[in-house]
Formats: structure tokens, sequence, C-alpha cells
């Protein structure tokens, strides 16, 4: 999509400057107090949903003489910290992930335990794949260039000589080598 492509601002020849910057001490007592209070939160709510309602922690504890698949403290993350966050990091998309992703969007009834989909799309900016540079799209000059390349050589030629015989490009690549 041509709105979303962007150039570069950095003129050739110019050195970059990397300035490493350390996070302010406030953001990262805050981040560690939050993280805190999730665990702290979490385990008084097991502690409490234990007694109130165990139908819900039957999985957690032994039944009939067989232990319980998972422990309660290992899978605490899971169950406590990482359903919270499931709705930030987990989305599901739709379409080729190029520069830019289509998200289906979703709500939770029940604390991301189940999704529900609303039928409505977002588009978003993709930095959670390889393949933000767009190399994967099914349209441009990167999927072009394979096109031509599977045309003129065929699947066949993936690995070495003794696999798949000698084409052209081996030779080019042998030649640059040397030359190297």
């Amino acid at each position: 999509n041509q709105k979303y492509r962007l150039i570069s601002k950095h003129s050739p020849g110019e050195s970059l400057k990397n300035v490493e910057q350390d996070p302010p001490y406030y953001i990262l007592l805050s981040t560690y107090i939050s993280y805190l209070i999730l665990i702290v939160i979490g385990h008084i709510r097991d502690f409490v949903g234990k007694r109130i309602n165990p139908k819900y922690y039957t999985h957690l504890v032994p039944r009939n003489g067989y232990a319980p698949l998972n422990s309660d403290f290992d899978s605490f993350y899971t169950r406590r910290l990482k359903k919270r966050m499931d709705d930030c990091f987990s989305q599901p998309v739709t379409g080729v992930a190029g520069r830019t992703i289509l998200l289906l969007d979703r709500i939770s009834p029940d604390y991301n335990h189940t999704h529900i989909l609303t039928g409505t799309r977002t588009r978003a900016l993709n930095i959670s794949s390889y393949n933000y540079l767009g190399f994967a799209q099914a349209r441009g000059g990167c999927a072009d260039a394979v096109e031509e390349s599977i045309r003129r050589y065929g699947v066949s030629t993936c690995g070495s000589r003794l696999q798949g015989g000698s084409v052209d490009l081996h030779t080019t690549a042998e030649a640059l080598v040397a030359q190297f």
C-alpha cells in the first residue's frame, strides 16, 4: 500500500550516532511495582478462589490418586499473567503479513479465557514478524523476481550441483567467490 511507504531521511555517507539511553528510574520502578501488584493479586485470587469456587481449580489438585498435570506454581504465569496479556500480544491476523497487517477485532466476556470475533478489522503496523520489509508480499519487486527465477530455473535448483544439477547461477557464484 503506497500510503504506508516511507523513505529514509538519512544522507548517504553520514555516520549515525548510537545513543544508548537507560530508562529513567521512575519507569523501571513503576514497571516492577506493576508486575509485583499483578503477582500479588494473582496469588490472592488463587487463595480465595480455591476456597470459594473450587471447581475452577480441579486441574491443580490431586484426583483419584493421580497428581495434577501442572502444579499450581508452574501454571501461575500462564493462568494469571499471560491470559491478561493475550489481548495485546496474541491478536489474530488476516491476509499476508506485510509492512501492515489487518487484525481481527475481538472481545472477551470471561477475562481472556475465550474470545469472540466482532467481524471488524483494524490496520496496524507489523512489528511482530520478520516480514516487516515486505519480502513475503504476493506482489512487488521481490515476488516478481522470485516468480521469474522459478520460471527460468525451476524449483529443483535449491541446493548444490550434486543435488540438483549445474546451472549458470552456480558458475556465476563460483566466479564471484574466486574473484573475491
